[in-house]
C-alpha cells in the first residue's frame, strides 16, 4: 500500500498533462475578431498586473515565513516544505487563470456563428484547465513529501509546512482579491453615475476592465487558492493523525490479514497503512475527475445545471468505487469508507442546497416580495440567506459525527478528504460562471450583435445557482478542514506530552 503512493506524483503529472492537452485544444480554436483580442488583451493585462503586485508581496511574505521556521524549528525542510505549498498554488491558480483569460474570445467567436453547445463546451473545458491544475499541483506537492518522509511516522511532522504554505497564498489571493473586486465595483458604479449617458458595460470606463479583472482575481484565482488550501490541509491532517494515533489491541484486531509480527512491527504497519490512505484516496478523487471531464460529452443536449450537476455525480460515483476497491484491496476497515461517503455526499448536498435558495422557490419567493416594496424584499431576501445556512450547517455536522463514529478522529478528517478529493471538478463546476460572465461582458464591450449577446448571456444566467453552489462546497469544505487539522493539533500535543 505504502508502496504504490510512490506513483502519487505520477498521478499528479497525468493531472498536469490533462490540463495542458485542453488547454492546447482550445489555443487551437478560431479567433478572428480583432476587437475581442484587443479587449481580451487589456483584460489580461489588468489581471496580471495586479497578479504580479499580490506575488512579490507574497514572496516577501513568506521568504520571511521560511526564516522564522528554518530559526525556530531547526529543520529546513518544514520552511521547504512551507515555500512549496505557497509556490504550487501560486503556479496552479496563475496557470489556471491564464487559460480561462485566454479563452474568452475564442468562446465568443463560437457564440458569434450562433453554437451556443459549442460555446458552452469550450468554456466548461477552459474552467476544467483550473480544475485539473489545482488537482494536479496539489497532489504532485503532497506526493512528492509523502515519498520522502511517508515511511516514518517520526519524520511525518515535516510535510505540515506544505499546508501551511497554501494557507498563507490563499490568505493573500483572497483577502487582497476581495479588497480589489470591492474597490473596482465602487469605482465602476461612481463612473456610470457622474459621466452622463455612458453604458453600465461601456469600455469609456477604465472601472469595467478593473471590475471585470477582479471579479476573475476573486472567482478564480482566489477560489482555487482558497480549494487548494482545504484539499492540501484536509490530507495532511489525515495523514499527521494516522501517524501519531494511538493504536489499541482493538484496531490490531481490524487487520486480520496481517502476518504474524510483534505487536511493534503491526503497530507500525497499521500506521504506515492509515497515513497512506489519504493520499491513495486523492488519487482516486484526481482520475475520477478526468473521467468525469472527458463524459460529460454525454450530456450536450442539456442546459448548463444539468450538465455540472451530472459531471459532479459521475465524478463522485467513479471516486465511490474506487475509494472500495482501495479499501478493500488493501484489508482497511470498512469504516474508512463511510467516513469518506459521508464527506462526499454531505459536500454534494451542501453544493446542491444552494440552488434551491439561487434559483427554485425561494428566489421565486423574494421575488414575489419585492413587487410590494423594497423593504419587503430586503426581509424576505434576508430571511432566506439566514435559512440557507441551516442545510450546510448539518452537513457539516453530520460528516464529522459519521467520521467520528466510523473511524475516530481519524474519520473526521477522512470525512474531509473524501469531501475535498473530487477537487477536480468541483472546481471547474464553480469555474464556469465567471468565464460565462466575462464572455458576457466582453460581447457587450465589443458591441456584438444581439444574437451573440443573447448566446452569451444563455450561458451565464442558467448557471449562477453553480457559482453560489461552489462558494457553499468551499466554505464547508474549509469548515470541515479546520476541523480535522484541530485533531491533528491536538492529537500532536498528546504524543509530545502524554501526561
Amino acid at each position: 500500500m505504502a508502496g504504490l503512493t510512490r506513483l502519487a506524483p505520477f498521478f499528479g503529472i497525468i493531472g498536469l498533462i490533462a490540463a495542458l492537452s485542453i488547454y492546447a485544444f482550445i489555443k487551437k480554436q478560431p479567433n478572428s475578431n480583432n476587437r475581442l483580442q484587443q479587449l481580451e488583451q487589456t483584460l489580461n493585462n489588468g489581471v496580471m498586473a495586479f497578479l504580479v503586485k499580490e506575488y512579490s508581496m507574497l514572496a516577501l511574505f513568506a521568504a520571511a515565513v521560511f526564516i522564522i521556521l528554518w530559526l525556530t524549528l531547526k529543520e529546513w525542510q518544514t520552511s521547504l516544505a512551507f515555500v512549496s505549498g505557497a509556490l504550487c498554488s501560486v503556479v496552479a491558480c496563475y496557470s489556471g487563470m491564464t487559460a480561462i483569460l485566454n479563452s474568452n474570445s475564442k468562446i465568443l467567436e463560437t457564440a458569434n456563428r450562433s453554437e451556443l453547445v459549442k460555446a458552452r463546451n469550450e468554456a466548461f473545458l477552459s474552467a476544467s484547465v483550473m480544475g485539473l491544475t489545482v488537482a494536479g499541483l496539489g497532489l504532485l506537492g503532497v506526493g512528492i513529501w509523502f515519498f520522502i518522509y511517508g515511511s516514518d511516522a517520526l519524520m511525518i511532522r515535516r510535510i505540515t509546512g506544505f499546508a501551511l504554505g497554501a494557507s498563507s497564498a490563499a490568505l493573500f489571493a483572497r483577502l487582497s482579491g476581495g479588497i480589489f473586486s470591492r474597490a473596482a465595483s465602487f469605482g465602476t458604479e461612481i463612473a456610470c453615475r457622474m459621466e452622463a449617458g455612458i453604458p453600465y458595460n461601456s469600455p469609456q470606463n477604465p472601472g469595467v476592465i478593473a471590475r471585470s479583472a477582479a471579479t476573475s482575481i476573486v472567482d478564480i484565482a482566489g477560489m482555487g487558492a482558497d480549494l487548494f488550501e482545504s484539499f492540501a490541509g484536509s490530507v495532511i491532517a489525515a495523514i499527521f493523525i494516522g501517524a501519531t494515533f494511538s493504536v489499541s489491541s482493538d484496531i490490531i484486531t481490524l487487520f486480520p490479514d496481517l502476518k504474524p509480527v510483534s505487536i511493534e512491527e503491526a503497530i507500525n504497519i497499521i500506521r504506515l497503512k492509515y497515513m497512506a490512505l489519504p493520499v491513495l484516496i486523492i488519487i482516486a478523487g484526481l482520475l475520477s475527475s478526468i473521467a468525469a471531464l472527458f463524459s460529460i460529452k454525454i450530456s450536450r443536449g442539456t442546459d448548463s445545471f444539468r450538465m455540472h450537476r451530472y459531471a459532479v455525480l459521475s465524478a463522485a460515483g467513479v471516486f465511490l468505487i474506487i475509494s472500495a476497491a482501495i479499501i478493500t484491496a488493501f484489508g482497511m476497515p470498512f469504516g474508512t469508507f463511510w467516513a469518506l461517503f459521508s464527506g462526499l455526499v454531505c459536500g454534494i448536498a451542501a453544493g446542491f442546497s444552494a440552488g434551491y435558495y439561487t434559483l427554485g422557490e425561494r428566489a421565486g419567493y423574494i421575488a414575489a416580495h419585492s413587487k410590494t416594496g423594497a423593504a419587503a424584499g430586503i426581509m424576505a431576501g434576508l430571511s432566506a440567506g439566514m435559512l440557507s445556512t441551516y442545510i450546510p450547517a448539518a452537513c457539516i455536522c453530520a460528516a464529522t459525527l459519521t467520521g467520528y463514529m466510523a473511524s475516530g478522529a481519524y474519520g473526521t478528517a477522512l470525512a474531509a478528504v473524501g469531501m475535498i478529493a473530487t477537487i477536480g471538478i468541483n472546481m471547474t463546476v464553480h469555474g464556469f460562471s465567471p468565464v460565462a460572465r466575462n464572455a458576457q461582458t466582453m460581447s457587450e464591450m465589443a458591441g456584438l450583435s444581439p444574437e451573440t449577446a443573447s448566446i452569451a448571456k444563455q450561458l451565464d444566467s442558467p448557471e449562477k445557482g453553480g457559482s453560489s453552489a461552489g462558494k457553499v462546497f468551499a466554505s464547508v469544505s474549509a469548515a470541515l478542514t479546520a476541523l480535522a487539522l484541530f485533531y491533528a493539533f491536538v492529537q500532536s500535543i498528546q504524543v509530545s506530552h502524554p501526561e
